[in-house]
């Protein structure tokens, strides 16, 4: 299935994950137990229970500042800071799904976060 992966240099890939595989999410995100993050701002910005998936241990391993992960976190308002890459999905009931219309995020992302770099 297709989604979004943001690395912490600002670069945006669509990439293939089995999401009812957790070691393909896992690989997708680069770490050994991941988590999954959901905020209002996610859902506001795309209009839909999209997460995203970042490795749960990323500040003990000193991953580098992850700026769309922590804007969408809200790191403005409580300080803590997503670090890492990100893969996004959607949460439909207890499940992660891909989301369904990976162009139309993808442009959305690149028209709002002019620093990101399509690859």
């Amino acid at each position: 299935m297709k989604t979004i992966k943001i690395t912490a240099d600002n670069r945006l890939f669509v990439i293939d994950v089995d999401f009812d595989d957790y070691r393909d999410i896992q690989r997708a995100v680069g770490c050994e137990c991941f988590e999954t993050v959901k905020t209002r701002k996610l859902f506001d910005f795309f209009g839909e229970p999209v997460l995203f998936c970042v490795d749960e241990s990323g500040l003990l391993k000193g991953l580098p500042f992850n700026h769309v992960g922590s804007f969408f976190y809200g790191t403005a308002m409580h300080g803590t800071p997503i670090v890492g890459d990100i893969v996004f999905g959607v949460q439909v009931y207890d499940v992660i799904e891909a989301p369904k219309d990976i162009e139309a995020m993808k442009q959305k992302l690149l028209e709002t976060f002019d620093f990101l770099e399509e690859e």
